[in-house]
């Protein structure tokens, strides 16, 4: 088996801390001050 379906990707990285931070534009630029999005 090459491996899992993106399915079990989504749902393993579904509740994630990484995930739901990258989801949500203010956590990430609180999460990531000297981000690029801040340069």
């Amino acid at each position: 088996m090459p491996g899992p379906p993106p399915e079990l990707h989504k749902k393993r990285l579904g509740p994630s801390p990484r995930p739901r931070r990258m989801a949500t534009p203010s956590t990430f630029a609180g999460s990531w001050p000297r981000g690029p999005l801040h340069q």
